[in-house]
């Protein structure tokens, strides 16, 4: 029987949103923006609105930008308000910016419209999780783990659900299911080591008495607000400009609950060639038997070769208790300022009109700083140095050369942006070019 054109731009849609986030699953970004780019375009040249606000949505959702991709999937469902693919995706943006219950009624409403709304189901999976309401969020788990007949991209988000609920076996099985299918997939290689680790740590003598990971998180910042830990700028992915890539501080926290005990805390960073990129240890103590125990360890990653997944380990005592990983991905630099944009940039009091950004030599520890400026004749301030134009520094003290590029690129990012104010009452200018610091 034909389908009508309405019916077959609906059908095209999810093809290519189930194409563009499998990309995303399988480590493939480019090919995630390249479908987005190309639906745009077709949906603007063949005059569907809908359509296109919801692949602008898509887009602004990549770039984790919520905000946004909750305005255009508004606007999309006013043109289509029963697209059921349309409403899962608004639930799911809902559901990140911290609306749980607004996003359970959407992923309801989305399955009223459509059954068969794989996208939906998981999603509520997801928000009744959040909510606390775990034993109705492992019925419908449970439930759809039986289901074969449904897309690979829903398979990704079911395996992190069934790990959220300690359906671990379920998990693992549809983890291998997804390797045949996927060899060397990062995520299903993360969500396996991490099952794994937990089977064989069960194994062990003593496992009631050890240490239980609670929550692994890759964050910017840690605080204490209110008695309650903050985790600060949680991220998977970063960018760089170049490589090697000079990674900025970040914070690895971990919780853990269990009787009294005393251990080692130790983190390990592999790249995607399993070879040691960060290993890093901490001493741990609970002496409270009702108190979860907080890990907090500040890492600095060194030179990262190349873009592409990277995985962080936890052991305790040596014995590996959870992973979790984070993707390296590639970006290009801003293109040059024109001469207007550079003049009015220039008059504005609000940006950043210069970067400066401290270095210390990998053999000898001398500390310098390099400045960039917005304004190409304006003089650098002693005691900085100007970035050199080969972008190789060679270190005065013991001749080490120093490839700077990544660095450079890094602080001239920032150059003509907004400055920031600060919480803690510092410039403005200040905070700006304390982001650039590597």
């Amino acid at each position: 029987m034909a389908i009508s054109r309405s019916e077959q731009v609906i059908q095209d849609d999810r093809i290519n949103f189930e194409a563009a986030n499998l990309a995303i699953f399988c480590n493939e970004p480019e090919k995630n923006r390249e479908i987005l780019r190309n639906c745009l375009k077709k949906s603007l040249t063949d005059g569907n609105l809908g359509s296109h606000e919801f692949f602008q949505g898509e887009l602004s959702f990549a770039q984790n930008n919520l905000p946004d991709a909750l305005k255009h999937y508004e606007f999309a469902l006013k043109e289509q308000p029963n697209n059921s693919l349309f409403l899962s995706n608004y639930a799911v943006a809902l559901l990140l910016t911290g609306d749980s219950r607004n996003a359970i009624k959407v992923f309801r409403q989305a399955l009223a419209q459509n059954p068969n709304e794989y996208h939906a189901r998981v999603g509520l999976i997801a928000a009744l999780i959040e909510i606390k309401r775990t034993e109705h969020a492992r019925d419908l788990a449970v439930q759809l783990f039986h289901y074969a007949d449904f897309h690979d991209v829903y398979k990704f988000s079911l395996v992190e659900a069934l790990v959220d609920l300690e359906e671990d076996r379920k998990a693992m099985k549809l983890v291998n299911s997804l390797l045949r299918r996927y060899p060397g997939n990062i995520y299903c290689t993360a969500f396996k080591l991490r099952i794994s680790s937990k089977f064989k740590a069960q194994r062990l003598p003593g496992f009631r008495l050890r240490p239980q990971l609670r929550a692994l998180i890759l964050c910017d910042s840690v605080r204490y607000v209110g008695g309650k830990v903050a985790c600060v700028g949680v991220f998977d992915q970063m960018n760089a400009f170049a490589f090697p890539a000079p990674s900025p501080n970040f914070f690895i926290y971990l919780s853990f609950s269990g009787k009294r005990w005393k251990s080692s805390v130790e983190i390990k960073i592999l790249d995607q060639a399993k070879a040691l990129v960060v290993k890093q240890d901490i001493k741990a103590f609970n002496e409270d038997l009702r108190l979860t125990t907080h890990v907090v360890l500040n890492v600095t990653p060194q030179n990262l070769k190349k873009p592409g997944p990277y995985i962080v380990e936890a052991r305790v005592d040596g014995i590996l208790v959870g992973s979790t990983y984070f993707l390296l991905e590639k970006v290009e630099p801003r293109p040059d300022y024109s001469a207007h944009e550079l003049a009015k940039l220039l008059e504005d009091p609000k940006t950043v009109k210069k970067v400066r950004i401290s270095f210390k030599c990998s053999k000898c520890s001398s500390e310098y700083a390099f400045q960039i400026n917005l304004d190409p004749n304006a003089a650098i301030e002693l005691p900085a140095l100007p970035f050199p134009d080969e972008n190789q520094f060679i270190c005065p003290k013991c001749d080490t050369k120093h490839e700077l590029k990544a660095l450079k690129l890094q602080a001239r990012e920032l150059l003509g942006k907004p400055m920031v104010q600060p919480q803690d009452g510092s410039t403005a200018e200040k905070t700006a070019v304390d982001k650039g610091l590597a």
